[in-house]
């Protein structure tokens, strides 16, 4: 039997079966935190108990020793006796410890998982089971079982928990499916914690469940988020779907707490408090935050008893309304009035025309997204099909084929019109909300516009909104008349952009705005980005003996903001849009250097219309550049563009490209001035002139406008223009050369290998047995421009440069890892030498035959690679567990690779040659944007 090797993670209490599995886990999050705490113990320790436990004294010898067991099967029986018994403990304490949004989420999905694998169902289903059992434990916390009469000790949280913990698993079982769901189904907290549960789940699941619960509800106050809300969007949107479908986000409580900072809001003289709506409330985020706020402010000051009645939650999902609920009791001790929280369609109902002294609310968006039916899918393919016969030359089959395609495409506008009756518009919307657009002559075809209406006429005179809002609605020019509304008739006071990250299950990049409906309107609006401020490191004390971690690493602290710009009503309304976007008013003062003066790129520059292409013409191969709005350069057979113009993609990452002869997508604008190559220097060292122009909520677009407005410094002497202009192009015009013809004789060499191949003796090996693969570090974002190491991301060529490295060798190869499946970069190869920063979705290859060899059969070998991410459409990942095994022909006679030396070193001669061009042209770049622009206030 073979005496197979096995590794281990001492630290973490891991076993994985492969080399690969155990080295990731080492570079996980949770390791190293795990790892740092056991590095923090150990130090706790002196010499003697060190020597004793350990052997040793140097604790990075016990913490590498520790982290990296390698046992066989003859040791698995003994592997436990290397470590402490009561570091394992220690360790698994601390495994259960949760402390931010990411460690909740995997905990709750571990629950989750549990149930669904044991019986208790999905989704739905298995949140019911867990809400019941929560609710009765909130319920005991607060003092409230006596209050809604539920019986004693059956439905005590404790009492279920001391049943858990003595294993009295059937007990349980019975216990909670008859005499707990019974005491609930008569009390007076039906409404809200009653559920139809599977009366087929073992005692032993539900102990586990109870005990969990126990264990996690600690989070509400170490992660300051509410739990409820939490549990559902983790329970119900785990594939990130089911949550985007509905178009609900639920707002995190720092967002929450923030939000009511601002407002501020107070009680009336006589006591009574201000009415509160939150219209889209899903499981209570912002009422219960007010709730919440009140209480703290005014301890034993509010009439609950009426009070409640002030506060509406409506939702049209029934299961985040009893967890709202159930906290509403919680916090005041009421059982809230269910004519003010209640399952309610905002869109259509008329609120018997009540408005409210405070809105805040976090309004639906997107999920109007139709997905295709299995008829549709058909339809598509039947469609190809009848377009493809149309080009017969049988007069008669094509007469039938057109009559067929007009009947389908008949169904189809059909079946739209059906489709778009059920999606949010002005027509579908109730009657206050038509009237106030009717009043206001404004249109609205989506939940955005109708929601914004609804705001608006929903505040009561002198009353405040703050609505988080996708940040289109602040600038896309179909809301262009809502803002106009807005800010005419409202006094809109801020606008603060949030972070794109802080809404899980979506990527849209949202914004708050208070207004107030008050006789004053809009003067100043105030644009602010809103900081997420988060700890920055770990910091462990001891209590009571032990280790505690205090502060974790990223975890949330609180929220403020930054003020990025201010706009009055007059500059508002004279933008041509009304946009609300702080960075169309950022009044930032450009300083230029001596001899140079702004100018606006719209008075020097000639804009060339747009191409009518699309990004799909560009090819593999052709006689000219294709440009998209990335920084690939794609190949086309006709171009379009004879003269020499700049080219600034305006959409997603910004970038700027020169050249003549050329097509591209209609994804780019067309610059053609006097100084295309001064510009384009100019542009290419202060790159953020671009990106500041990008806004947008998902995808980032960077308009005509913006370019047109921007200014940019133009050396005043002409002969200084010229002379940074020649300075730039000889290394610029060398690197372009030279990578011509290293191109042509690296396409010789692949002509040679594949001659080898066919026609020379070789050995057959797998591509894994001659090279070492590494991944990348970074992310795209991370690039700051202000290192010596050249930056790439999935693309071979460098697209900035880092301050860090995570890659050196003499030389190596780079291989494009992930990437569009229609696009060329997938599985390319690239030559890299020393120190690169490169992205997530790169791997380095060292090679241990020649590199030029092995670049030439890579390339060969591209599209057999491509084929590994198994996608044909959308974004392909390659896998490397296949490539490593691919197979390839090294000839048995090393002389032939021999004889190949000559024309290798004339390639490495080269790419030495671009090499030094390119940090010549990097640093002469750097020092042209120093010189017109040293700094900004």
């Amino acid at each position: 039997m073979l005496n197979q090797k096995t590794y281990s993670c001492g630290i973490c209490n891991t076993t994985p079966d492969q080399l690969s599995h155990h080295k990731s886990h080492i570079q996980t999050q949770k390791h190293k935190d795990k790892r740092e705490l056991f590095e923090f113990k150990l130090s706790k320790l002196s010499n003697t108990e060190l020597e004793q436990t350990y052997n040793t004294v140097n604790i990075n010898d016990i913490i590498t020793e520790t982290e990296t067991i390698l046992y066989s099967n003859k040791k698995l029986n003994t592997i436990n006796n290397t470590i402490p018994i009561h570091y394992m403990a220690s360790l698994s304490d601390h495994s259960l410890s949760v402390t931010n949004k990411e460690a909740l989420r995997d905990k709750v999905h571990e629950i989750h998982n549990y149930l669904r694998n044991h019986g208790a169902g999905y989704g739905m289903n298995a949140l019911k089971v867990f809400n019941i059992l929560y609710g009765l434990k909130k319920i005991e916390e607060n003092g409230l079982l006596d209050t809604v009469g539920l019986k004693k000790p059956d439905c005590e949280f404790s009492y279920l928990l001391s049943l858990a913990k003595e294993d009295e698993d059937e007990k349980l079982a019975s216990l909670i499916f008859t005499h707990v769901l019974d005491s609930i189904s008569d009390s007076k907290i039906k409404e809200l914690l009653f559920y139809e549960i599977p009366k087929n789940i073992r005692g032993s699941v539900l102990s586990y469940l109870i005990k969990e619960i126990d264990k996690i509800t600690s989070i509400e106050t170490t992660c300051n988020v509410l739990l409820s809300g939490k549990i559902y969007e983790y329970f119900i949107g785990r594939d990130e779907t089911a949550i985007s479908e509905l178009g609900a986000y639920f707002t995190d409580r720092h967002i929450v707490d923030y939000t009511l900072h601002k407002l501020n809001p107070m009680i009336e003289t006589d006591g009574t408090i201000p009415s509160m709506i939150d219209m889209f409330g899903g499981s209570g985020g912002f009422t219960t935050g007010y709730i919440n706020h009140l209480i703290e402010k005014y301890p034993q000051m509010i009439n609950w008893n009426t009070e409640i009645n002030k506060i509406s939650h409506f939702d049209m999902n029934e299961d985040v309304i009893k967890s709202a609920g159930l906290e509403f009791f919680c916090l005041t001790g009421v059982l809230p009035n269910m004519d003010t929280l209640k399952y309610k369609n905002s869109f259509t109902d008329e609120f018997n025309d009540q408005k409210y002294k405070f809105v805040l609310t976090n309004p639906p968006y997107g999920g109007d997204k139709s997905n295709k039916s299995d008829a549709q899918l058909k339809r598509d393919k039947l469609k190809e099909y009848i377009k493809v016969e149309l080009a017969t030359s049988d007069e008669v089959v094509r007469i039938r084929r057109q009559k067929q395609l007009k009947t389908i495409e008949m169904q189809e506008k059909q079946e739209k019109k059906e489709q778009d009756k059920t999606k949010v518009s002005l027509s579908t919307c109730s009657a206050r909300i038509q009237k106030f657009a009717k009043d206001n002559k404004l249109k609205g075809n989506d939940k955005e516009s109708c929601s914004l209406m609804l705001l608006m006429d929903i505040v009561d005179v002198d009353g405040t909104v703050i609505g988080v809002l996708k940040e289109g609605v602040f600038f896309n020019k179909t809301y262009k008349d809502l803002r106009k509304c807005l800010v005419e008739n409202y006094n809109v006071r801020e606008i603060i952009s949030v972070p794109q990250d802080q809404f899980e299950n979506t990527s849209t990049k949202t914004s708050i705005v208070i207004f107030d409906n008050r006789e004053q309107k809009t003067t100043e609006v105030k644009f602010s980005d809103l900081v997420v401020e988060r700890y920055t490191e770990d910091k462990f004390v001891e209590i009571n003996g032990d280790i505690v971690l205090l502060e974790n690493k990223d975890d949330i602290i609180k929220c403020t903001d930054m003020l990025v710009s201010t706009a009055n009503k007059d500059e508002i309304l004279s933008n041509p849009i009304c946009s609300l976007n702080g960075k169309d008013y950022h009044k930032k003062e450009l300083v230029v250097g001596d001899g140079y003066k702004l100018v606006k790129l719209g008075d020097i520059c000639e804009f060339m219309p747009k191409s009518k292409r699309n990004a799909s013409d560009g090819n593999v191969s052709g006689k000219f550049n294709f440009y998209t709005s990335s920084e690939k350069v794609q190949k086309c057979d006709e171009a379009d563009y004879k003269e020499e113009c700049l080219i600034i993609g305006d959409g997603g990452v910004a970038n700027i490209k020169i050249d003549s002869n050329f097509s591209c997508s209609d994804h780019n604008h067309i610059l053609k001035t006097k100084h295309n190559a001064y510009i384009y220097y100019l542009l290419t060292g202060k790159i953020e002139l671009l990106s500041d122009g990008f806004s947008g909520s998902v995808l980032k677009n960077l308009s005509k406008d913006y370019l047109k407005n921007l200014r940019i410094p133009l050396p005043i002497s002409d002969k200084k223009l010229q002379e940074w202009v020649n300075k730039i192009s000889v290394p610029y015009n060398e690197k372009n050369e030279k990578q011509i013809k290293i191109k042509e004789m690296e396409l010789f060499v692949q002509k040679r290998i594949k001659e080898i191949e066919e026609h020379e003796d070789c050995d057959e090996v797998n591509l894994g047995s001659l090279c070492e693969f590494n991944s990348g570090k970074f992310n795209t974002c991370d690039m700051d421009n202000n290192g010596p190491y050249l930056f790439y991301n999935a693309t071979i060529n460098s697209i900035g440069c880092h301050s860090n490295y995570c890659f050196d060798g003499e030389k190596y190869l780079l291989l494009i890892k992930s990437g569009n499946v229609k696009a060329d970069g997938l599985g390319s190869v690239t030559k890299l030498y020393g120190k690169t920063a490169c992205v997530i979705d790169t791997v380095q290859i060292i090679s241990s035959i020649n590199i030029n060899y092995m670049y030439g059969m890579l390339t060969l070998l591209k599209n057999k690679i491509r084929k590994t991410s198994n996608a044909s459409v959308g974004l392909g990942h390659l896998k490397m567990s296949e490539i490593k095994l691919m197979k390839i022909k090294i000839p048995k006679n090393k002389q032939i690779i021999q004889d190949m030396e000559p024309m290798f070193q004339h390639i490495e001669t080269l790419y030495q040659d671009i090499k030094k061009s390119e940090i010549l042209y990097t640093q002469y770049i750097h020092e042209l944007s120093q010189e017109a622009m040293p700094s900004s206030k």
